[in-house]
Protein backbone atom coordinates (compact mmCIF):
# COMPACT_ATOMS: atom_id res chain seq x y z
CA UNK A 1 0.00 0.00 0.00
CA UNK A 2 2.92 2.32 0.71
CA UNK A 3 4.43 1.38 -2.42
CA UNK A 4 1.40 2.45 -4.12
CA UNK A 5 1.44 5.97 -2.95
CA UNK A 6 4.89 6.25 -3.09
CA UNK A 7 4.55 5.43 -7.18
CA UNK A 8 1.50 8.02 -7.36
CA UNK A 9 3.99 10.83 -6.06
CA UNK A 10 6.56 9.51 -7.94
CA UNK A 11 4.82 9.63 -11.12
CA UNK A 12 3.12 12.95 -10.30
CA UNK A 13 6.19 14.67 -9.14
CA UNK A 14 7.39 13.78 -12.90
CA UNK A 15 7.25 16.82 -15.82
CA UNK A 16 5.00 16.52 -18.46
CA UNK A 17 7.38 16.22 -21.55
CA UNK A 18 5.40 17.20 -24.80
CA UNK A 19 6.48 14.76 -27.64
CA UNK A 20 7.97 17.02 -30.90
CA UNK A 21 5.24 18.68 -33.30
CA UNK A 22 6.41 16.40 -36.13
CA UNK A 23 7.12 13.09 -34.02
CA UNK A 24 3.34 11.50 -35.94
CA UNK A 25 4.80 12.04 -39.21
CA UNK A 26 8.27 10.87 -37.85
CA UNK A 27 6.64 7.69 -36.65
CA UNK A 28 4.14 7.08 -39.43
CA UNK A 29 7.28 7.84 -42.09
CA UNK A 30 9.09 4.68 -39.80
CA UNK A 31 6.16 2.17 -39.70
CA UNK A 32 5.54 2.75 -43.82
CA UNK A 33 9.11 1.83 -43.97
CA UNK A 34 9.29 -0.93 -41.82
CA UNK A 35 6.27 -2.05 -43.65
CA UNK A 36 7.41 -1.35 -46.96
CA UNK A 37 10.71 -3.76 -46.27
CA UNK A 38 8.31 -6.69 -44.69
CA UNK A 39 6.17 -6.59 -47.83
CA UNK A 40 9.12 -6.88 -50.30
CA UNK A 41 11.26 -9.88 -48.03
CA UNK A 42 7.65 -11.68 -48.36
CA UNK A 43 7.31 -10.98 -51.98
CA UNK A 44 11.19 -11.92 -52.32
CA UNK A 45 11.14 -14.90 -49.93
CA UNK A 46 7.30 -16.02 -51.85
CA UNK A 47 9.19 -15.65 -55.70
CA UNK A 48 12.09 -17.66 -54.10
CA UNK A 49 9.85 -20.84 -52.50
CA UNK A 50 7.95 -20.47 -55.79
CA UNK A 51 11.15 -21.10 -58.10
CA UNK A 52 12.56 -23.55 -56.22
CA UNK A 53 9.29 -25.73 -55.95
CA UNK A 54 8.67 -25.28 -59.87
CA UNK A 55 12.58 -26.45 -60.46
CA UNK A 56 11.84 -29.53 -58.13
CA UNK A 57 8.61 -30.02 -60.09
CA UNK A 58 10.63 -29.86 -63.14
CA UNK A 59 13.39 -32.02 -62.16
CA UNK A 60 11.20 -34.97 -60.41
CA UNK A 61 8.99 -34.82 -63.32
CA UNK A 62 12.49 -35.48 -66.08
CA UNK A 63 13.58 -38.11 -64.17
CA UNK A 64 10.64 -40.16 -63.81
CA UNK A 65 9.76 -39.36 -67.30
CA UNK A 66 14.07 -40.28 -68.26
CA UNK A 67 14.59 -43.40 -65.88
CA UNK A 68 11.31 -45.03 -64.57
CA UNK A 69 9.09 -44.59 -67.72
CA UNK A 70 9.18 -46.19 -71.09
CA UNK A 71 9.33 -42.60 -72.67
CA UNK A 72 12.09 -41.50 -74.85
CA UNK A 73 12.92 -38.20 -75.35
CA UNK A 74 14.36 -39.01 -78.89
CA UNK A 75 12.84 -37.45 -81.70
CA UNK A 76 14.50 -39.09 -84.33
CA UNK A 77 11.32 -41.45 -84.89
CA UNK A 78 7.81 -39.66 -85.99
CA UNK A 79 5.54 -42.16 -85.06
CA UNK A 80 7.10 -42.85 -81.51
CA UNK A 81 6.13 -39.86 -80.39
CA UNK A 82 2.77 -40.01 -81.33
CA UNK A 83 2.34 -43.16 -79.52
CA UNK A 84 -0.70 -43.88 -77.47
CA UNK A 85 1.85 -43.69 -74.60
CA UNK A 86 3.14 -40.42 -75.36
CA UNK A 87 -0.36 -39.13 -75.87
CA UNK A 88 -1.43 -40.19 -72.29
CA UNK A 89 1.86 -38.69 -70.52
CA UNK A 90 1.34 -35.62 -72.97
CA UNK A 91 -2.45 -35.01 -72.10
CA UNK A 92 -1.65 -35.69 -68.34
CA UNK A 93 0.70 -32.88 -68.64
CA UNK A 94 -1.48 -30.35 -70.39
CA UNK A 95 -4.27 -31.40 -67.76
CA UNK A 96 -2.27 -30.47 -64.37
CA UNK A 97 -0.73 -27.55 -66.27
CA UNK A 98 -3.71 -26.55 -66.87
CA UNK A 99 -5.11 -27.64 -63.65
CA UNK A 100 -2.08 -25.30 -61.75
CA UNK A 101 -3.30 -22.58 -63.82
CA UNK A 102 -6.61 -22.40 -62.56
CA UNK A 103 -5.49 -22.76 -58.89
CA UNK A 104 -2.77 -19.81 -59.59
CA UNK A 105 -5.73 -17.40 -60.97
CA UNK A 106 -8.59 -18.81 -58.04
CA UNK A 107 -5.62 -18.28 -55.28
CA UNK A 108 -5.07 -14.52 -57.33
CA UNK A 109 -8.34 -13.75 -57.46
CA UNK A 110 -9.54 -14.53 -54.23
CA UNK A 111 -6.00 -12.50 -52.19
CA UNK A 112 -7.34 -9.09 -54.31
CA UNK A 113 -10.77 -9.74 -52.66
CA UNK A 114 -9.09 -10.22 -48.76
CA UNK A 115 -7.04 -7.26 -49.84
CA UNK A 116 -9.91 -4.84 -50.94
CA UNK A 117 -11.82 -5.96 -47.86
CA UNK A 118 -9.11 -5.28 -45.51
CA UNK A 119 -8.39 -2.23 -47.00
CA UNK A 120 -12.05 -1.17 -46.55
CA UNK A 121 -12.30 -1.84 -42.92
CA UNK A 122 -8.92 0.49 -42.16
Amino acid sequence: MKQDKALIKVLKSQKDEKLPTDFNARMMTQIYLVSAARKKRSMVLSYILISTVSISLILLATYLLTGHLSFNFSFRIAASFFSPQSKTIFGFSVYIALLILLLMFIDRFFRNMHEKKRMEKS
